[in-house]
C-alpha cells in the first residue's frame, strides 16, 4: 500500500477447501490435516430406550431412566356420551349447544272430506294440520313449503282420492310445473310419492290438483313431509 507496508498473499484458491471424513465408524479427520479424533466413547447407545407401563401400580417407566406415577391421570374423564334431545346436543360432564335452528324438517296432514274440485280448477293441496316444522317454513294455510337455505332434501306425500274426472296431480316449484305425478280417469285409491330435490333458498314447493274434464275430483286423508339431507 502506498506510504505503507507490503504483505505476502496466498494465491492458491484450493488449499483451504477441506472435508470431514469418518473412518471405521469412530475416527473423525479433516483432509489436509494430520491426526484423527476417536468418537468411540460417544457410541454408548444411551438413546436406545424403551417405555413401559405397569398397570398394577400405575407407573410409567423408561429404561435407564426414571419412573412416574400416573394414577391421578386415570380418572376416566374422557369416558363421555353424546346425547340429543329437543334440539339440544350435549356431552356428559360437559356442555350442551342448541342446534334446533339447524334442523330443517316439516310434516303436515289433512283430514278427509275436502271440498270437491271441479273442471278447470287448479287447487293446491293444503295439509293444514302441522305435526312438526322445525324451521317454520311450511305454511299450513297455503300448503306451500319455502326452502330456508340451499341444499338437497327428500320429500314425500300420501293422499287418498276419488276421481270421476280427467285429472292431473303435479309437483309445483316456484309456481311452475316441475313434474306430473298422476294422469287418471274415474278412479279411487291412494297415492304415495317420494322425491328428492336440490333446491335453493326461497324456492317453493307445493302439490296441486288440476281437473281437466269430467264432473269432479275429491281428496281424502293424507300428509306431506320433507327434510333436508345436506
Amino acid at each position: 500500500i502506498s506510504n505503507g507496508n507490503t504483505v505476502v498473499t496466498d494465491n492458491d484458491t484450493t488449499n483451504e477447501l477441506q472435508s470431514l471424513q469418518l473412518a471405521q465408524d469412530t475416527l473423525l479427520s479433516l483432509t489436509g490435516k494430520p491426526g484423527t479424533v476417536n468418537l468411540g466413547h460417544l457410541l454408548d447407545n444411551t438413546d436406545k430406550q424403551e417405555i413401559s407401563f405397569n398397570s398394577n401400580d400405575t407407573t410409567l417407566s423408561i429404561s435407564n431412566g426414571n419412573t412416574v406415577f400416573v394414577k391421578s391421570l386415570m380418572d376416566n374423564t374422557d369416558n363421555q356420551t353424546i346425547s340429543f334431545e329437543n334440539g339440544q346436543l350435549g356431552i356428559s360432564n360437559g356442555n350442551t349447544v342448541d342446534i334446533s335452528s339447524k334442523k330443517i324438517a316439516f310434516r303436515a296432514s289433512k283430514k278427509a272430506g275436502s271440498t270437491p274440485i271441479f273442471v278447470d280448477d287448479s287447487t293446491t293441496l293444503i295439509f293444514n294440520n302441522e305435526r312438526l316444522d322445525f324451521s317454520s317454513n311450511y305454511n299450513h294455510e297455503t300448503g306451500i313449503f319455502t326452502v330456508p337455505e340451499d341444499g338437497s332434501g327428500i320429500y314425500y306425500f300420501q293422499i287418498t282420492y276419488n276421481f270421476v274426472s280427467d285429472i292431473r296431480l303435479r309437483i309445483i316449484k316456484n309456481g311452475s310445473i316441475l313434474e306430473n305425478i298422476l294422469f287418471n280417469k274415474s278412479h279411487t285409491g291412494m297415492l304415495s310419492y317420494p322425491f328428492v330435490l336440490e333446491l335453493q333458498e326461497n324456492d317453493t314447493i307445493q302439490i296441486r290438483f288440476v281437473v281437466v274434464s269430467g264432473s269432479f275430483a275429491s281428496t281424502g286423508e293424507g300428509y306431506f313431509t320433507g327434510h333436508k339431507l345436506f
